[in-house]
């Protein structure tokens, strides 16, 4: 009989893991946006049916701040939506902001329980997409009259070729993450984080954005000025040889190749993104244009852009549903913010600088490669922090 519930035991065991690791793995590797879409699925199955119903908290759910506002988050354009006369309706990209909170605050001691597996599983995914990224890139070239070369194309290769490639500023999210998991919460060896960290930042060169390289920086500075047990003027005097050094670097790689010939056409790109929604914005400032019109409204203001989205999550938000939108928005980040501060959650503030880092370049929250990211670990490190705080 002990063996039977043994085997059983470990079989359970066996499908628990397959259920909760599948999504964090397969999230950051080069799959089809369903597959991510029903692996995160099967994890929401997998986390509720597996918690014990006499441990699950239902008495603080509804009284949360956070589920609630992400709640109203959810179904503030839809009310909208009734006032400016455009009808009722859900929206499925934004679906998981109504029932991710709830799943993951009732099963939050599961959720716990996995989590450095989760982590671990997420960062293994994204050094898996750096070595299918890297056999494709040896396919391609030797495959193919081009020659190779350390420039654009390369970025353009890995991005326009590579099957069911990632936009390289989610891939570049994710890859910064996937540093701030190796330098703040795996343990490992010195020399096999800066190893790692090196074949992050060679990485990031090729299949990311170029803030990604910034925000790699100051990952990396932040980390050598909690860790390192030395003086503050030597920290800071070896942060700013670092910064120098990678100055050098950028700049050089700025000069002599053309890896970032795009920038000054990002720039100009943002810059007339920010003055079309700012034109909508004070023109309906209190309950927006509604999500569902922001494309056709950025392509009136502007066509010759070539854009359909803002390009940025606080002006998405303004622009969708007005100044209530964004104070919902903000409230929900700065909470998540200052409770991640308040415990000492380095990934988590990590997490939350690059939302507001990578939010002034993208529109996070309206896109299935920021929602699904963001959205699960977000909560992730919240339910840790909740119980930390009790």
């Amino acid at each position: 009989m002990d063996t039977v519930i043994n085997k059983y035991s470990r079989a359970k065991e066996i499908w628990i893991n397959i259920g909760l690791l599948t999504f964090p793995i397969v999230l950051p590797l080069p799959t089809p946006l369903n597959i991510k879409s029903i692996s995160f699925i099967v994890f929401l199955i997998t986390l509720f049916f597996n918690t014990p119903f006499k441990i699950i908290d239902y008495k603080n759910l509804f009284t949360n701040k956070v589920v609630t506002l992400f709640f109203v988050l959810y179904l503030l354009d839809p009310i909208l939506s009734l006032i400016r006369g455009n009808g009722f309706y859900l929206q499925d990209l934004r679906l998981p902001f109504l029932i991710v909170p709830i799943i993951f605050l009732l099963c939050k001691d599961l959720l716990i329980k996995y989590k450095s597996k989760i982590l671990f599983a997420f960062t293994a995914g994204t050094f898996g997409y750096i070595v299918f990224t890297l056999l494709f890139v040896i396919y391609f070239y030797t495959n193919s009259i081009e020659v190779f070369a350390f420039d654009y194309f390369l970025k353009y290769v890995t991005y326009h070729y590579l099957p069911f490639a990632i936009h390289h500023t989610y891939m570049g999210i994710y890859l910064c993450f996937a540093t701030s998991i190796v330098l703040f919460f795996l343990e490992l060896k010195t020399n096999v984080k800066i190893f790692l960290c090196f074949i992050l930042f060679f990485s990031i060169l090729i299949i990311a954005s170029k803030l990604t390289i910034v925000f790699f920086i100051m990952t990396l500075f932040t980390y050598l000025m909690l860790n390192l047990k030395w003086s503050f003027l030597r920290r800071i005097t070896l942060i700013v040889t670092l910064a120098f050094t990678f100055f050098i670097v950028i700049i050089i790689l700025y000069f002599k190749t053309d890896l970032f010939r795009t920038l000054n056409i990002s720039i100009n790109e943002r810059w007339d993104l920010i003055n079309c929604s700012l034109e909508g914005i004070y023109s309906n400032f209190f309950i927006g244009i509604g999500d569902g019109n922001v494309k056709s409204f950025i392509v009136s203001c502007n066509s010759s852009l070539g854009l359909k989205d803002t390009h940025n999550v606080f002006l998405q938000e303004l622009l969708s549903n007005g100044i209530l939108g964004f104070f919902v928005l903000s409230t929900i980040l700065w909470s998540l913010t200052k409770l991640f501060f308040k415990v000492k959650s380095t990934l988590g503030v990590m997490l939350m600088f690059m939302v507001f880092f990578f939010g002034f370049v993208e529109h996070l929250f309206d896109l299935q490669h920021g929602v699904l990211f963001f959205i699960f670990f977000m909560l992730l490190i919240y339910c840790t922090c909740e119980l930390n705080l009790k």
